[in-house]
């Protein structure tokens, strides 16, 4: 009989979800040996490697890993279900409530969607956190977290998907950038000139490519990249290139002149915004009063 610890699967399915034992370690807060410690543990009860050992690369799944995410997934979620269902049966309902965020949304638009709901239900222990796209995405499908909220060009498939709105985006340069100059911008006139991007092949930057597809921008040049946004408009207002961003978290820049918006001819660039409530969570009360809660107090 096999002899699992949650703890150790929870480990297992965040490594999966990174691709990298030294981001799992980042995720978790724990050291990268702890890490491969519980690992090791899984490996030794199961009798088989569950990633392929390969210096300097992203971790893969070998054919029992794969054959584990499944189980692993299944076997915390119901876990989760337990706890819920005994804590029910015995009068105590669990007000603790997790959310995670993007943090293009947590920065502009959620602060007082969150404190509102904080003041209606003072009764739950809410916790928030915030991150990139990868990393909130992580959180939800690991269960960590109940509710997650950010932005997607792309609507996921399922019902623990909502669309909770539509966010604007804003392309912005230097005051003194040649495209400053006019008026408005064609996909033609942006592809002479050069792009600030977030992380190459981040998920969220897989989104953003598909919204510049959709306004015609299919060719680009990047001069710089960069996961922090404050490095991003740092960079766009030297002059090093085009910056795209959520139109709220420009607006500042903006007024005081030190960033230029440079309006794109056609439809305003948007996205989504998405709120995926965890597998665990779905039957939750809590889940589904801060869902309700963002539903109608989103707003631009």
């Amino acid at each position: 009989m096999l002899d699992f610890s949650l703890r150790s699967l929870q480990v297992f399915l965040v490594v999966v979800d990174e691709s990298s034992f030294s981001g799992a370690a980042a995720q978790l807060d724990i050291s990268q040996p702890s890490i491969s410690g519980h690992i090791s543990k899984l490996e030794e009860r199961i009798g088989a490697p569950l990633f392929l050992r390969s210096r300097g690369r992203r971790a893969a799944l070998t054919e029992a890993g794969e054959r584990l995410v499944e189980y692993a997934r299944k076997l915390l979620g119901e876990a989760q279900t337990l706890e819920q269902q005994m804590r029910a049966a015995a009068g105590q309902e669990d007000l603790r409530l997790s959310v995670s965020c993007q943090r293009p949304l947590m920065r502009a638009l959620m602060p007082s969607v969150f404190s509102s709901f904080a003041l209606d239900h003072p009764s739950y222990q809410l916790t928030l956190s915030s991150g990139t796209l990868d990393e909130v995405m992580a959180e939800v499908r690991t269960g960590r977290v109940d509710v997650a909220c950010y932005l997607g060009f792309t609507i996921p498939k399922g019902s623990q998907h909502h669309v909770i709105g539509q966010v604007p985006f804003a392309l912005a340069v230097a005051p003194d950038h040649p495209l400053a100059r006019l008026r408005t911008v064609t996909a033609q006139d942006l592809e002479e000139h050069s792009f600030l991007r977030v992380a190459h092949r981040s998920g969220f930057s897989r989104e953003m490519r598909l919204m510049f597809g959709a306004a015609g921008i299919e060719r680009m040049r990047i001069s710089a990249r960069a996961t922090d946004a404050g490095v991003m408009k740092e960079l766009a207002m030297a002059g090093l290139g085009v910056m795209c961003a959520v139109q709220t978290t420009l607006a500042a820049d903006f007024a005081s002149g030190a960033l230029k918006e440079i309006r794109l001819a056609g439809a305003p660039m948007r996205m989504h915004a998405i709120a995926t409530l965890a597998a665990r969570s779905l039957q939750r009360k809590a889940a589904a009063d801060m869902l309700e809660h963002i539903t109608e107090n989103f707003s631009l």
